[in-house]
């Protein structure tokens, strides 16, 4: 009996790399039920490059219209909704310019046991893997590049991320409130909380381009004393629209994962670092930065 698995694509700005992602999941040695495309206020025409591509024999597709840009926490979380109201036992999250090896699904579902699975994640160009595996650790609760052929983490990208309709039965979607960046942090952890940590499988492998340049050695002695220090929350540059949900998202996290005292350590450490990263660069947009900072600590 097939399993229903149902991909979700995320569609935004990428057309190229979303054809290549849909071809890829068409191409699966374990088939597919069905892929859901959010077009997420999309720049090329989502219906039409699926219309044109069903000449191939894609598999059964579905658009989701929300009628404007959800950002990719929203987009995720109507895709994986719908995907579970279909009767979906597996929900498999692609960004639009990953893409799965032919085997990838197939290995990801072989695996006995594990609710919320990820497969290694390479950068297409190098073939080096992309450090998108992240465990918890320390009494201030840093996030460290989990050692090589890690079985469990704490967290994972959302570049082939493969979840059970049981864990959205406990905890939910992706939380929108996180609009872009680290929702895939948030979702790993509460399902941990819940139970469910994330099982890696090494040999499903998803392609995603390098797009933060962490393909350096793993810098051991630095980690290890991250570790014991409190997280710089970020800055907010001129002109960086990215900055703003980057610096945010990362307070939520720490309020909604970590104790109220790592969260007071880490904003006197922010504090105490925003005026030398103002003095280095003098994009730093100090007010914006500083009323981010107290807006998010406030809100509910």
């Amino acid at each position: 009996m097939t399993i229903p698995v149902w991909a979700v694509v995320v569609a935004y700005n990428d057309q190229a790399g979303f054809r290549r992602c849909v071809a890829s999941l068409a191409g699966q040695s374990a088939a597919l039920e069905g892929v859901f495309v959010v077009d997420n206020n999309a720049s090329y025409n989502v219906r039409q490059i699926l219309t044109d591509m069903s000449a191939g024999h894609i598999c059964q597709t579905e658009i989701v219209t929300p009628g404007k840009n959800l950002g990719s926490a929203g987009g995720f979380a109507l895709g994986m909704q719908t995907a579970y109201q279909k009767g979906a036992e597996w929900v498999w999250l692609h960004d639009e310019d990953d893409f799965p090896e032919p085997h990838c699904l197939e290995k990801l579902l072989a695996l006995p046991a594990g609710k919320i699975r990820a497969p290694r994640v390479m950068d297409p160009q190098s073939g080096k893997d992309l450090l998108y595996f992240k465990r918890m650790r320390g009494p201030l609760g840093y996030f460290y590049t989990a050692p090589d052929k890690s079985k469990v983490v704490s967290t994972a990208g959302t570049a082939g991320l493969m979840i059970h309709r049981e864990i959205i039965d406990r905890i939910g979607v992706y939380d929108p409130r996180f609009f872009v960046g680290f929702e895939d942090y948030d979702y790993c952890l509460r399902a941990g909380r819940a139970g469910y940590p994330v099982t890696v499988v090494d040999e499903a492998v998803v392609y995603h381009p390098d797009h933060q340049s962490q393909l350096s050695a793993r810098a051991g002695i630095l980690e290890c004393v991250l570790t014991h220090l409190p997280s710089f929350w970020g800055i907010i540059r001129m002109g960086s629209g990215r900055d703003f949900y980057t610096v945010r998202n990362y307070i939520l996290l720490s309020k909604r994962h970590k104790s109220k005292v790592i969260v007071t350590l880490e904003m006197l450490v922010s504090l105490m670092l925003l005026p030398m990263f103002k003095l280095a660069d003098h994009r730093v947009e100090l007010r914006t930065t500083l009323k981010t900072y107290l807006k998010t600590l406030c809100a509910g």
